[in-house]
């Protein structure tokens, strides 16, 4: 055996291995350029709170287990809340821990393949396309909200006990499985549907019915069960804002249609086309692909060892669609487009998963019992054109849902500039849209959140700018320019320009504006940015500064007293430092 053969194996299997990582990698990377470190919107209610009542000296275990929404989120509270403790609530940590338990559920995934293709050789391409769709940049409001730990943990435990339930030995696979389904349940809202998948997979896990020698586990088993059922609807109260639960019986055809956008969602929105329509279709393909397949099975259901290979990927497959059946029931009064929300990509995706590990071994299983030859080829080729179709619709959609990675980080760094002067400037509207839909309680948990350590950066003292900004350094439009202001309508007076961070060739995170108190430069009102500004981009040259443009409306009560001039500065959320921009605007009267 020569050096040369051997380096030229061992560099196949370096170049397979990043292959099939490269996904995984290439999502990692984008949650480190575009994660922003800020509490956002459930993360306010469902863990800032556990951190008020700790300073309070009032946190007990009922706090991480009492209902959120429709969940009981026991373990994503736990996981978030020592997390926080030791990292000072850096949300990129949560973020990483989302990825990590993708990666726990990708690796999953694959020992479920390995188990249903024993002896054999997986195809790179059958690894990597698993890659692909577990860590699809589809799923942006999942990795970058550290919140989303209650949605990537239940996959990770699905997965695991899938695997667990179907390639353990007896004794070990009951206690890991009640474990897993347990963790499942205090997850979220339909965690207790593991118990569901992982019943047939004890069943089945041996080529021969073992009932009464295992009649002793299955008592625990379903004992557990049910305490854990008992335990999760012990004073539960349906959210008052969901719309009713029995809408899907008055609607049956949009509840279909939701099911089948949910499915399909992964698939719909890289073309001109409707993307519900595309995504009600392909989640019809992929479904009516799964109920022949589990036909064929029903016919060999004898075949023990069939059986055996296919059921750990059917009962993948059937999570994903029982997940979007209960999504619907509860969800479908927002409307049909609420099932393509990105969120519930990370479960819908497990469908085609499935079927990628279930269409080989029914196939093979197929061909041996059929001696046309034509058939084969004429079956095979079908399967090839459906998932190839399936595959580059997968394609254009997560190369289209890139744009929306740095549109989130927008997003999240204008929150954070709110949040910063949230105890000095009052700005309710933009707090709701940027930042929580709870406002009552937001100063209070801010301030104990801002004490701790745990914001970044430390909410203002006070409105002067004396802090964050260079008194030294002359107004510049390279920063951006007020423009103009004048009266609008019914006593609003507007402001407007447009603001950039020209090093980071970015908009600004948000535009403070500001009078002069005996030259300190104070912060009355704060505008998001965002407006389109097409000659700022014709002048600069660059295309990051498209979306630079800002307007704000103020009441004349809202404009300081005493205040002769309004200045601009251009604000950067991330270095907690305010630019004065070109401009000013001279108070007539006041």
């Amino acid at each position: 055996m020569s050096e040369n053969w051997i380096f030229k194996r061992l560099s196949w299997s370096v170049a397979k291995a990043l292959l099939i990582a490269l996904p995984c990698i290439f999502t990692g990377y984008l949650i480190f350029k575009y994660g922003v470190d800020v509490p956002y919107w459930d993360q306010w209610e469902g863990t800032a709170t556990l951190f008020e009542k700790e300073q309070a000296g009032s946190l007990v275990f009922n706090d991480f287990f009492v209902q959120h929404n429709e969940h009981r989120i026991l373990f994503p509270r736990l996981i978030a809340y020592s997390l926080a403790k030791l990292t000072h609530w850096n949300i990129g940590a949560e973020s990483m821990v989302i990825w990590l338990l993708a990666a726990v559920s990708a690796f999953s995934v694959y020992k479920i393949c390995r188990s249903s293709n024993p002896g054999s050789l997986l195809p790179v391409w059958v690894l990597f396309a698993i890659n692909v769709l577990i860590f699809t940049p589809l799923n942006v409001h999942n990795w970058l909200w550290g919140f989303q730990i209650g949605f990537l943990l239940p996959v990770a435990l699905t997965t695991t006990c899938i695997w667990v339930a179907s390639s353990f030995t007896t004794s070990s696979r009951f206690v890991y499985a009640m474990m897993l389904c347990v963790a499942s349940t205090f997850s979220i809202g339909g965690g207790f549907m593991l118990w569901l998948i992982a019943t047939p997979l004890l069943f089945c896990s041996e080529v021969e019915w073992q009932w009464k020698r295992r009649r002793s586990w299955w008592i625990l088993w379903f004992s557990v069960f049910l305490t854990s059922i008992l335990l999760y609807f012990y004073g539960y109260v349906k959210p008052a804002q969901h719309p009713s639960l029995f809408e899907a019986f008055s609607k049956p055809f949009q509840a279909i249609g939701y099911v089948l956008l949910y499915l399909g969602s992964a698939f719909s929105s890289g073309t001109n086309i409707d993307s519900n329509l595309i995504g009600m279709v392909a989640g019809g393909v992929m479904v009516s692909m799964l109920l022949f397949l589990v036909c064929y099975l029903w016919v060999f259901r004898v075949d023990r060892l069939l059986i055996k290979q296919t059921i750990p990927s059917v009962m993948l497959a059937s999570y994903a669609v029982i997940n979007a059946g209960l999504t619907m029931v509860g969800r479908l009064g927002f409307g049909l487009g609420q099932a393509a929300s990105s969120r519930y990509t990370i479960f819908s995706i497990l469908l085609p998963v499935a079927l990628l590990l279930l269409i080989p071994v029914v196939f093979r299983h197929w061909k041996t019992r059929r001696s046309d030859r034509t058939s084969t080829d004429a079956l095979k080729l079908g399967m090839c054109a459906v998932v190839s179709v399936l595959a580059f619709l997968h394609a254009l959609a997560a190369v289209n849902s890139l744009k929306a990675w740095p549109a989130t980080q927008r997003e999240r760094l204008t929150a954070r500039a709110f949040l910063a002067f949230v105890n000095v400037v009052d700005e309710p509207d933009y707090l709701a849209a940027y930042l929580t839909y709870n406002l009552p309680p937001l100063k209070e948990r801010a301030s104990v959140l801002s004490n701790l350590g745990y914001l970044r950066p430390p909410l203002a003292k006070s409105n002067s700018l004396k802090d964050i900004s260079n008194p030294s350094m002359p107004a510049s439009a390279s920063f951006g320019k007020l423009q103009e202001a004048g009266m609008i309508q019914d006593g609003l007076v507007g402001f407007r320009g447009w603001a950039v961070i020209p090093d980071k060739s970015r908009p600004a995170d948000a535009v403070l504006l500001t009078y002069d108190d005996k030259g300190e430069a104070r912060v009355f009102a704060i505008s998001d940015v965002g407006i389109p500004q097409e000659d700022v981009v014709k002048t600069s040259g660059e295309t990051g500064f498209l979306r630079s443009g800002w307007l704000k409306r103020l009441t004349m009560n809202k404009l300081p007293a005493g205040a002769k001039v309004i200045n601009a500065w251009a604000y950067d959320a991330e270095a907690n430092h305010a630019f004065l921009m070109d401009g000013f605007v001279k108070l007539q009267g006041n």
